[in-house]
């Protein structure tokens, strides 16, 4: 098992529930088969760097951010809004 494993998709399983989209959406932009992410989310998997940029990529938000420790989950509403106002990012 990997260390600080609920900690690696903390941040990014709370902007998927504030834009209301799912880990297989997200799995599905990415190009990457959902399992990969129950992986990660177990401990059986490491998350790559490559990984780390897709889902930042896609969600909008820097990468510095999206995968910071656990204090920034309570900043994470004001962060994913401003993200998406500075970039004009759409969620389709």
């Amino acid at each position: 098992m990997l260390d600080n494993v609920d900690e690696v998709l903390r941040n990014v399983d709370e902007v998927l529930r504030r834009i209301e989209r799912t880990p297989a959406w997200l799995c599905r932009r990415a190009g990457v088969h959902r399992c990969n992410y129950t992986l990660i989310r177990n401990g059986q998997q490491k998350l790559s760097e490559n990984l780390k940029n897709k889902f930042s990529d896609i969600l909008g938000i820097r990468k510095e951010i999206l995968f910071k420790n656990k204090e920034s989950k309570k900043w994470m509403k004001y962060i994913v809004i401003w993200e998406w106002l500075k970039r004009g990012i759409e969620i389709n």
